[in-house]
């Protein structure tokens, strides 16, 4: 079993269908049958891993459109992945999932609020079951604030109970090249303390992860293990700091297991 990652994100569910019903996209998954996934899933969390399902990502049609459509949405989210019943369930019967993430990058401005309400709505089905702990999360952008992500009025780190976020420094001027001073995309500062104050203000229990390319293809930005070391020891001592993200572990897998380079680094 793999020793690298301790949390194994999905992704992605890149739709909802006019009743709210949640439509997985998954390498070489897609719709609603994904159970040959779902002995590995188990394998994975019968060997520690927490094991998370995405919503959103760059492209796809996941927009809400109301507080009552929203509601419909994590309900067919909780039956369909989570501990619920009544529904056709992806994975196959028996798998459930360890948490949803969120990783919004489209829509509008307006509908933030609606996502502040699914989260919620997922925290409190999630509370009323004693059987297992789960998580939510979330993928904002760097430059800060984010325009889905927030922080500010409606926004999901200022109003919904998520556990940690992955801040995206890649494909951003404000990404983890910024350290070393390397200016892409019209350029920018490195601004992860930033967002940690800001995070602190808006949610002290709230974790932040690093969010890095795992190779050159994955996103703009990309630095050798030898470099995000660099940026670790800087940070690390920030309280709210919790780990790294990577996207994604197959680049990361073909990238000279970057991700067991990042692991021995940055644990020297």
């Amino acid at each position: 079993m793999n020793n690298i990652y301790n949390v194994i994100i999905l992704a992605f569910v890149d739709s909802f269908n006019v009743n709210g019903v949640p439509q997985l996209s998954l390498d070489g998954c897609h719709g609603q049958d994904c159970s040959g996934l779902g002995p590995q899933i188990r394998s994975c969390q019968n060997n520690g891993k927490t094991i998370m399902l995405s919503t959103g990502g760059a492209s796809g049609s996941y927009k809400l459109t109301s507080t009552n459509y929203a509601k419909q949405v994590a309900k067919h989210v909780w039956n369909m992945f989570l501990n619920g019943k009544g529904e056709k369930r992806p994975f196959g019967n028996g798998i459930v999932l360890d948490g949803i993430d969120f990783d919004i990058e489209k829509g509008a401005k307006q509908a933030n609020g609606y996502w502040v309400t699914l989260i919620n709505e997922l925290r409190k089905l999630m509370k009323a079951d004693k059987s297992k702990h789960y998580y939510l999360s979330g993928a904002p952008q760097c430059p800060f604030p984010d325009e889905w992500f927030g922080p500010g009025p409606h926004t999901a780190i200022s109003d919904a109970d998520l556990d940690f976020i992955s801040i995206q420094f890649y494909n951003n001027g404000c990404g983890i090249q910024a350290f070393f001073g390397i200016q892409i995309l019209g350029g920018g500062t490195f601004n992860f303390g930033q967002w940690s104050n800001a995070v602190t203000k808006a949610n002290k229990k709230m974790k932040i992860l690093l969010g890095i390319p795992a190779s050159k293809l994955a996103g703009r930005g990309y630095q050798s293990a030898q470099n995000v070391t660099k940026i670790v020891r800087k940070i690390k001592r920030t309280a709210n700091f919790a780990g790294i993200m990577m996207w994604d572990a197959g680049d990361a897998k073909w990238n000279n297991n970057y991700g067991q380079q990042i692991r021995r680094s940055c644990l020297s």
